[in-house]
């Protein structure tokens, strides 16, 4: 009889340890990096996931450092921590082999 009343608090235990994980997830966000467009005064930006929609007026900063809000594919949909340019948008990764953005790693682990 003592099987059944085990299986809870295993269960319990794996959420609250899942639950813990998930929590520091968001903090772990992904980060890229602006490095194309040097050449242009920046990279651009679209309002939206399709290559066809509306171009914003301003271009993202080389150098400019990103949140990532999605991935799809190529298209990174992005919110502007540094740098100048669009707050918000969709950029292309890369572009004909050619790297725009790159993931940067950012350890949030607290020192001990």
């Amino acid at each position: 009889e003592n099987g059944p009343q085990k299986d809870p608090k295993v269960t319990r235990a794996a959420n609250v340890r899942l639950g813990g994980w998930h929590q520091k997830t968001p903090k772990a966000m992904s980060q890229w990096e602006v490095v194309g467009g040097s050449d242009k005064g920046g990279i651009l930006v679209r309002k939206g996931q399709d290559l066809k929609s509306e171009q914003c007026a301003d271009r993202l900063s080389t150098g400019a450092l990103l949140e990532e809000v999605k991935l799809v594919g190529d298209r990174l949909h992005y919110k502007r921590i540094t740098g100048t340019g669009p707050e918000e948008g969709w950029v292309s990764t890369k572009i004909s082999g050619k790297e725009l953005v790159v993931k940067k790693v950012v350890d949030d682990t607290p020192a001990e």
